[in-house]
């Protein structure tokens, strides 16, 4: 159990740090927007290359911070009933959706992988003025994946053990 114990604490770190990580790319991206507006509107200079950094700035930061998300439970949730149960009855809803949740997970890694690896091998760009490659971000998506899916597992076999008894309310 202390094996597990620590396997689960190193995801939960790997996705902790990654969020924490991540948090300044909002500062990048805030920066970036203030000067795409003001060199749009103040100078009348529109750059041509502000919006495709800035969605892909943004990109990265929503794939990434999945798994960071799900490890400090804040992900949205309808939980008109699900917030009166008591912690074993959580974690018990929370194993049996885990199949749609893994579902999901593993979509993603797979053929985020296989959409990425595509555009890798095409050294794929966006085939605008500016023209970037896009497979660094397209890159993001079976990274970002995987980390939720590890983050999932983790709260899975918490939820798991919690429903069955074996420890206590460590479920959402």
């Amino acid at each position: 159990m202390k094996k597990l114990e620590f396997a689960l604490g190193l995801i939960d770190k790997l996705n902790d740090k990654v969020g924490k990580g991540i948090m300044y790319l909002i500062a990048v991206l805030t920066l970036m927007v203030v000067f795409a507006v003001v060199m749009r509107y103040g100078f009348n200079a529109p750059t041509k290359w502000s919006f495709e950094a800035i969605s892909f700035v943004f990109a990265t930061y929503i794939i990434l911070a999945g798994g960071y998300a799900l490890l400090h439970h804040s992900h949205v949730t309808v939980d008109i009933l699900y917030s009166r149960f008591p912690p074993r009855v959580k974690a018990a809803a929370d194993v049996f959706t885990a199949l749609i949740f893994f579902l999901f997970a593993v979509v993603l890694v797979w053929y985020g992988g296989q959409y990425a690896w595509h555009s890798v091998e095409l050294r794929q760009t966006t085939a605008t003025p500016w023209n970037p490659p896009i497979y660094p971000i397209k890159l993001m998506l079976p990274i970002g994946g995987a980390l939720l899916l590890l983050q999932g597992l983790a709260k899975f076999i918490r939820d798991f053990l919690t429903a069955i008894g074996v420890s206590r309310g460590t479920s959402g």
